[in-house]
Parts: structure tokens; sequence; C-alpha cells
């Protein structure tokens, strides 16, 4: 393996510090964050020092546990693939609505990245006010 392909693999991967894994950090964005919505997914972004992101799937969104985690692998791989537009440093927490166990991959991704742009978007306008 060669310097750039290994580079390439360290961007992709999903560690544990850029995730968000206490409750209290969980709480925390649900509280005080910013709230963007769209028919599949409510995201929340709070303000700060790094990028954190995470994944809540109740169980009212599936009571199945095969189903939700099917639900928070994809939004973690769509996280991990495409964290160029997180452009923010901030904690980002997803939540998917019932009717997102019903989207395909592709669709799920359109649609959340879509969200994010949103949110990027009202981030921008924020800071240049």
């Amino acid at each position: 393996m060669n310097k750039n392909s290994t580079t390439i693999k360290h961007h992709l991967r999903f560690p544990k510090s850029e995730r968000l894994r206490k409750k209290k950090e969980f709480e925390l964005v649900l509280k005080k964050g910013i709230t963007v919505a769209s028919n599949n997914f409510t995201l929340k972004f709070l303000h700060g020092p790094r990028v954190l992101f995470g994944v809540l799937v109740s169980h009212t969104t599936d009571p199945k546990a095969v189903v939700r985690n099917r639900i928070k692998r994809r939004l973690r791989e769509i996280y991990r693939t495409n964290k160029t537009h997180f452009s923010f440093k901030g904690s980002y927490l997803v939540i998917p609505k019932s009717q997102a166990k019903e989207l395909d991959y592709h669709s799920m991704k359109e649609e959340f990245l879509s969200l994010v742009r949103a949110l990027n978007k009202i981030l921008t306008d924020e800071n240049t006010n």
C-alpha cells in the first residue's frame, strides 16, 4: 500500500473520537441543538470543538432491532463517505422518522445530504449576520 491509499483510508474511517457516545452528549444536542427536518429525518446540530456524529433510532421507528440497526448502519455509512459535507464543527444528531425504514440506501443518502446542505445554509447565514 502506498502513502496516498493509507491517507484516503484514514479519511474514510469513523473512529470513536467522531462519535456521539454518551447519554449526556445526546441529551445536550437534543435539548439545545438547532433543528432541521425533512419527511424522513430530523437533524439536530450543536456547535462544538470538533465534529461528532450520532444516530438516534427509537423503538417507535420500528419495533424490530434488525430494522433499527440497518437504519443506523446506513446513516453512519453516509456520514463516513461524505464527511466533507459536514463543514461546521459541532455535534450532529440524526433522528429517523418511522417512514425512513422504507427508504433504500440511495434515497436515504439523497434526502439526508440535502438536509445537511440545508443546515449548512442556515449556519452560514447565521455566521454572516
